[in-house]
């Protein structure tokens, strides 16, 4: 799929709720849309997909910076000088 569209983006994700999966990146809902029932269609998957997640950066007050994918991994409140959402 990756060959056929380059806009389209994944990398490997692993949830405790959902377990193994792919974060995918489109450019926008239609792409979803499409990218979706190409992958219905073409190779019979079931796909669950879930509401898009925001890139968090986080400045510590240490000076490090990160980027957070997933809420859950957020440094303690404590620490963060800085967020800033895209």
């Amino acid at each position: 799929m990756k060959l056929s569209d380059s806009s389209f983006t994944f990398e490997e994700e692993t949830s405790g709720s959902l377990g193994r999966g792919f974060r995918c990146g489109f450019l926008g809902m239609l792409h979803l849309e499409i990218i979706t029932e190409r992958l219905r269609r073409e190779h019979y998957m079931d796909l669950i997909i879930t509401q898009p997640t925001i890139i968090y950066h986080v400045k510590l007050k240490s000076g490090e910076e990160k980027v957070i994918y997933n809420p859950s991994l957020f440094p303690d409140y404590g620490d963060i000088l800085s967020i800033e959402e895209p």
